[in-house]
């Protein structure tokens, strides 16, 4: 058993309740004169933004620095509920002299509950300003299930789609449009994308897969399939000079470690002992709330 002294002791990193004095409590309906409460449906982050979806067809574009609210994109219209945001950074390119500019560029994709993507793509020249954004491309992906999964390739040009269907689309970003191709139709809903150019891992509730993109093959991980469908996700873990591994969730707190592109389960890790035994998290809160780890999973 570990000792008590030397185990790690969890806590959460810092209270994020400002965040949500930024986010307004109430909005106009779209036909009644009357007022519904604001609600935060998804949330991602990166080095310097965090980006939070809401039920009003909202994104709020977050400082994390100043911790101020900086921008509010208006994807379609009130009724759109928005349910997964990708949020990634591209430096700009360099001007015509070669060096590189200090421009930013950042990319933010929207999925709704009704199957809508929407796309902008935002830009700053300094820390110090505002940042600018373009407008808000729509399109409406394949069948009108709820959008549950996205991935930037990294250039921006490509977007991967997954949702509560089961189907996962490519969507092409143009200047003015999107454009869009069906790569996989799955009988369960996708839980998670991940990408690692030519292959990219579809998660869905019952299993989760290697999509080779060059030529549209597909190999499952491992041989046995899941007693039980669940929000099991899986990623690529890569590093330099070795070779490539997928890390996939499975029920009863395990985890494959996958060789790639094969699929072939290398090591099943299991926490169940480990989490169970894990002192409860405290939080930063008025209260004394606590969470286990085990309810995380």
């Amino acid at each position: 058993m570990d000792d008590p002294q030397t185990s790690p002791r969890y806590k959460e990193w810092d209270s994020l309740s400002h965040l949500l004095y930024l986010i307004p409590d109430k909005g106009q309906r779209i036909i009644s004169l009357g007022t519904q409460d604001i609600l935060v449906t998804s949330l991602d982050v990166c080095e310097d933004w965090l980006a939070v979806g809401s039920n009003m067809a909202v994104v709020y574009i977050i400082d994390r620095r100043r911790r101020s609210l900086i921008l509010k994109i208006r994807c379609g219209n009130k009724s759109e509920n928005l349910t997964k945001i990708s949020l990634s950074k591209a430096r700009s390119q360099s001007d015509q002299s070669g060096s590189q500019s200090e421009g930013r560029d950042y990319h933010v994709a929207v999925g709704s509950q009704s199957g809508q993507i929407f796309y902008s793509r935002l830009h700053f020249d300094s820390p110090e300003s505002y940042i600018k954004a373009t407008s808000c491309l729509q399109i409406a992906v394949v069948s009108n299930a709820s959008i549950t999964a996205l991935q930037f390739v990294p250039d921006h040009r490509i977007l991967y789609v997954g949702d509560e269907s089961g189907v996962v689309t490519a969507v092409e970003i143009k200047e003015t449009e999107l454009s869009q191709t069906v790569l996989l139709n799955e009988t369960h809903s996708v839980v998670q994308l991940s990408l690692s150019c030519p292959l990219l891992l579809v998660s869905t509730t019952l299993s989760a897969a290697i999509l080779h993109l060059n030529s549209g093959e597909i190999t499952k991980l491992g041989t046995k399939p899941r007693k039980q469908q669940g929000t099991f996700g899986g990623c690529f873990h890569t590093r330099p000079d070795s070779p490539e591994y997928v890390y996939a969730a499975r029920p009863g707190l395990r985890l494959w470690k996958c060789e790639a592109p094969s699929g072939a389960v290398v090591v099943t890790h299991i926490f169940k002992g480990t989490l169970e035994t894990t002192p409860n998290i405290k939080l930063f809160s008025e209260t004394t709330q606590v969470f286990s780890l085990v309810s995380i999973f």
